[in-house]
């Protein structure tokens, strides 16, 4: 059974194609787009290990109304549970060297969480322009 389950969220906004088939002329939309997932590490494995990855970096691409979806609700930072295929691959590259890739093929994006959280989260975030204003503070040159 092929079946992956993720909860997290985009790394970037959506980026949607549309082409059209060879043989029939019909118009698909395809998005592909960046999904970061926390890892579940214990507070005290963090702080044994500061500079260890807290996150997986997965690709995704949909296509249809999904990447229509996508298209027009999906954003970076977006959380969402996604369910979908695990795909591989390989392709020769312009310097003529195997390239190995593994994506998921989203067959459903959920939001994870309702328009007011995510307004809510991004309030919480630090704007650090906010806090070290260029006007606070006087230049030296040295």
């Amino acid at each position: 059974m092929n079946l992956v389950v993720l909860t997290g969220n985009l790394t970037r906004d959506p980026v949607v194609k549309r082409v059209a088939k060879k043989d029939t002329g019909e118009i698909l939309v395809v998005a592909r787009y960046g999904f970061a997932v926390d890892r579940e590490l214990s507070k005290q494995m963090k702080e044994e290990n500061p500079d260890i990855q807290t996150a997986d970096f997965v690709s995704v691409v949909v296509f249809g109304s999904r990447a229509e979806f996508a298209e027009q609700y999906l954003k970076q930072g977006t959380r969402i549970v996604l369910k979908g295929k695990l795909r591989s691959g390989n392709y020769i590259n312009k310097y003529n060297q195997r390239v190995f890739t593994t994506e998921v093929l989203g067959e459903r994006q959920e939001f994870a969480e309702s328009k007011k959280e995510e307004k809510k989260r991004e309030d919480e975030e630090i704007d650090t322009f906010s806090i070290f204003s260029p006007e606070d503070y006087e230049i030296f040159d040295g």
